[in-house]
């Protein structure tokens, strides 16, 4: 159950993440509305297994994270000097799915394979995007998924069920960034008129 979320989040061992984790679990606990997280001492620790089952689906034909972060079309929700969140404008991923991304790569690859300070640098956004999505679709929870596969690292923040909605699907979504519209704007401006910013309550 997400209700034990706390017990989950204090598994994090390191201390950027289990600080990070901490938060999440007060911010959840007050609004009274879960986040699901995962255990390990990684953030993402035994999370590739879970990801790949997930059905992973990213396109790696092209890298769609290092245009956006070039000046390419997308909706910035919000950045920092550490990180950008995204929305996610792939017809096949779930409306209000936000990818949240570290500036500089590093070289690598995927956030597996780096090592647990550097992902803990850009990781400690992903609650404030957990947080905007949530509020902005108002769902009853949200998912937080590593990526499975896939040139550049990054973490997905899928809605859950949306009161009176359909529960979304487990699942790695596919990755797009540059579509356009008059509802992708919409969407992108109720999802940045949550944010409180990174220190918020």
């Amino acid at each position: 159950s997400s209700r034990v979320l706390g017990e989950i989040l204090a598994t994090l061992l390191t201390p950027p993440s289990r600080t990070m984790a901490l938060l999440v679990a007060r911010r959840a606990a007050a609004a009274a509305r879960p986040v699901v997280w995962g255990p390990g001492r990684h953030p993402f620790a035994g999370w590739r297994a879970l990801a790949a089952a997930a059905g992973a689906s990213e396109d790696t034909s092209e890298c769609p994270f290092r245009a956006a972060l070039a000046g390419g079309q997308c909706y910035k929700l919000f950045e920092t000097p550490e990180a950008v969140a995204l929305l996610n404008t792939h017809p096949q991923a779930p409306r209000g799915s936000v990818v949240v991304l570290p500036r500089q790569s590093g070289g690598f690859a995927s956030i597996f394979e780096m090592p647990d300070e550097e992902a803990a640098v850009f990781v400690q956004h992903v609650p404030r995007a957990a947080k905007m999505v949530q509020e902005a679709l108002e769902a009853e929870s949200v998912c937080c998924l590593p990526q499975a596969e896939g040139e550049y690292p990054h973490v997905h923040v899928l809605p859950g069920r949306s009161q009176g909605g359909e529960a979304t699907e487990l699942g790695v979504p596919s990755v797009a960034f540059d579509s356009t519209g008059t509802q992708w704007e919409a969407l992108a401006a109720e999802i940045r008129a949550r944010d409180g910013g990174p220190d918020s309550p």
